[in-house]
C-alpha cells in the first residue's frame, strides 16, 4: 500500500468551524465591532386630523334680492351669527368651510332671520352635501 504524500491531520488538529466563525468570516470587520453609543427611545409622530374643506350646496329660489346664510357649529358656523352663501347660478347656493376638522352641524336661513323647517343637518368634514332645504 501506498503512502500519500499529504499528511493527514488528526482529530486534534481538524479545525472545526462553527456558524459564528463561518458568518465572522463573511462579513467585514467595521460591522462586528460592537457600537458604545446611547439608544435612544423611538420618536413619536402625533397624528392629529388634518383640516380640510367642506362644501354645503343648496338648491333653493328665495327671491330676487335675498340670500341664504349658514348656522351652526364646526367649520366655523356659530348658532349666533350667520355666515353668507355665495350664489351661483342656476338657484344654488355654495358655502366652503375651510379648516373643518369634525362633523358639521347646521341650519340654512333665509337673510339671516328665517330657519329651514326640520332637525340640524350634518356634514362629515371634508364631504360636499349638496340639500334642496324646506322654509
Amino acid at each position: 500500500m501506498a503512502k500519500s504524500k499529504t499528511p493527514s491531520k488528526g482529530p486534534a488538529q481538524k479545525r472545526k468551524r462553527t456558524v459564528a466563525a463561518v458568518v465572522e468570516s463573511a462579513l467585514p470587520s467595521a460591522v462586528l465591532r460592537p457600537v458604545a453609543r446611547a439608544v435612544s427611545a423611538p420618536v413619536l409622530n402625533v397624528v392629529g386630523i388634518k383640516p380640510v374643506s367642506t362644501t354645503i350646496v343648496a338648491r333653493l329660489d328665495i327671491g330676487f334680492g335675498n340670500a341664504l346664510y349658514l348656522r351652526g357649529e364646526g367649520g366655523g358656523l356659530g348658532w349666533d351669527r350667520g355666515v353668507l352663501m355665495s350664489w351661483v347660478e342656476g338657484n344654488f347656493w355654495r358655502a366652503v368651510l375651510e379648516g373643518t376638522e369634525a362633523q358639521v352641524l347646521f341650519k340654512f336661513l333665509v337673510n339671516d332671520l328665517t330657519w329651514n323647517s326640520g332637525p340640524n343637518l350634518s356634514v362629515a368634514a371634508g364631504a360636499t352635501l349638496s340639500v334642496v332645504p324646506e322654509f
